[in-house]
């Protein structure tokens, strides 16, 4: 939670439009930035997503892009929905387990933004995107297969201009990137894959165990809590290289969070990269 002289944001509204969605997330942005938190470096981030999901939907990239609108109004209100919880514990139902575990990671002074993200993405993608294609597809999942690897496509092309966008407040990640070996897009594709798939493979079995929905659901909420553990507690080697990227990492929260928000604005186009199969 937010430093006790800093009220919460006030509840988000339910997204009705793409737009809608976008002006939630600025108003989670400005709020972050005034707070500061932590909690906004995530919205930037899904800030750049949505548009650029948004821009797809306007330049004909799904076959079903009227679905596709629902979808990713349905898949951002379930992260709006972890935030009113979080903020308002006393009008909403709490949060799952691994978005109050993202949240509360916020408050801990170690983590570097890169560790943050990771636990948010871990919540939005492990997660929300598999309960989120499993409503959407629900008796028309095959319909939705191409529709959902062209949206996680879309996502993965923001990678690059998220890491670009994190150099200029954490300048060691670019380091990192420079001394990874291989293709990085060649690389970033081949994680994506991995997690696109198991979201995948776990939205059809929630799509087809109805009766047993909640209770898959808490399962692989707190498969997700595991991972991001490992994200915020990560063995000695790992964590002497954050560290190392954290001794020169900006500790300007509200700095940060309108560099990254700034950059969101200008998303990346479809890289057909992230469309290969490996």
């Amino acid at each position: 939670m937010p430093p006790k002289n800093v009220p919460p944001p006030p509840p988000l509204k339910t997204a009705q439009t793409l737009q809608e969605s976008i002006a939630n997330f600025d108003a989670v942005v400005a709020w972050a930035i005034n707070a500061p938190s932590g909690i906004g470096y995530f919205a930037t981030i899904y800030k750049r997503a949505t548009i650029a999901v948004s821009n797809a939907i306007d330049t004909g990239k799904f076959q079903h892009p009227e679905v596709m609108t629902r979808f990713t109004l349905t898949f951002s209100q379930r992260y709006f929905d972890a935030l009113n919880a979080h903020f308002h514990p006393s009008d909403y139902t709490g949060p799952t387990h691994v978005w109050q575990w993202a949240f509360d990671g916020v408050d801990y002074a170690e983590p570097i933004i890169f560790q943050h993200l990771l636990t948010a993405v871990d919540a939005h993608i492990n997660l929300d995107l598999g309960i989120t294609a499993a409503q959407v597809g629900a008796g028309a999942m095959d319909d939705l297969h191409h529709d959902f690897d062209m949206i996680n496509a879309i996502l993965g092309s923001q990678v690059q201009g998220v890491f670009d966008a994190l150099a200029e407040v954490s300048p060691r990640t670019h380091t990192i990137r420079n001394l990874l070996p291989g293709d990085e897009v060649d690389e970033i594709n081949a994680l994506l894959i991995v997690f696109r798939d198991l979201a995948w493979k776990f939205a059809n079995v929630l799509a087809d165990s109805p009766d047993d929905f909640q209770e898959l659901v808490d399962l692989q909420d707190s498969r997700a809590c595991l991972l991001s553990t490992c994200y915020l507690y990560p063995p000695d080697k790992i964590r002497s290289v954050v560290d190392w990227i954290a001794d020169k990492e900006s500790r300007d929260v509200a700095r940060n969070v309108r560099v990254l928000d700034v950059a969101a604005a200008i998303p990346n186009e479809l890289n057909e990269a992230f469309l290969r199969p490996l």
